[in-house]
């Protein structure tokens, strides 16, 4: 077939599930538990278009709620509050 296939081969995770420019956001999607990364360029995506719209819309910052973090932080037996300064890897030690 002929044509632009550019929308079937690359998705839209490469523009924008890359990085993440919040500071607060980037260390809490970068944060790993027992060796191993919780959020996806899946995610980092989401987050972007979502902090996009709303910023376009509202003009007030998105919020991302981690609840995935939350959930595997309260099963390691954790108060399930997140703390994006401690950089520290959790693990089942």
């Amino acid at each position: 077939m002929r044509g632009y296939w550019g929308d079937i081969v690359q998705s839209p995770y490469i523009p924008h599930g890359v990085e993440v420019w919040q500071e607060r956001e980037w260390d809490l999607f970068k944060k790993r538990i027992n060796y191993q990364q919780v959020y996806f360029s899946y995610d980092f995506c989401i987050f972007n278009l979502h902090f996009y719209i709303q910023m376009l819309e509202d003009l007030t910052a998105y919020h991302f709620p981690f609840t995935r973090i939350k959930e595997i932080d309260k099963e390691l037996g954790g108060d399930g509050k997140i703390n994006p300064e401690d950089p520290n890897e959790k693990s089942l030690d």
